[in-house]
């Protein structure tokens, strides 16, 4: 794995930190001795956690939602327009009558 790795100058050395995992970060008397002690701690955060994925869609909702099962069921029927359309009639009509 790559990480992108911030160096700063501090009085008497150099800070490192990835910026990803914020939790990660050293001290070093030169720049290439921080990079060492921050890859130390990455490596030592990989071996004591798991790393997993997850999905979650635009709308919060994760993967499992059922009616993602019906989205898009109608987008090649030629008849949906005019369904739409009587539907929209009948909703217009007058109460009381059929």
């Amino acid at each position: 794995m790559e990480y992108t790795v911030l160096i700063q100058p501090k009085r008497g050395g150099y800070t490192a930190m990835i910026p990803a995992l914020p939790e990660c970060r050293a001290d070093g008397k030169t720049e290439q001795d921080a990079i060492n002690k921050v890859r130390d701690k990455v490596q030592q955060l990989l071996i004591n956690s798991k790393l997993t994925t997850i999905t979650i869609t635009e709308n919060g909702h994760q993967e499992d939602d059922p009616w993602l099962a019906m989205a898009g069921m109608w987008r090649d029927d030629p008849t949906w327009d005019e369904y739409q359309r009587l539907i929209k009639k009948y909703r217009k009509r007058p109460r009381g009558r059929k």
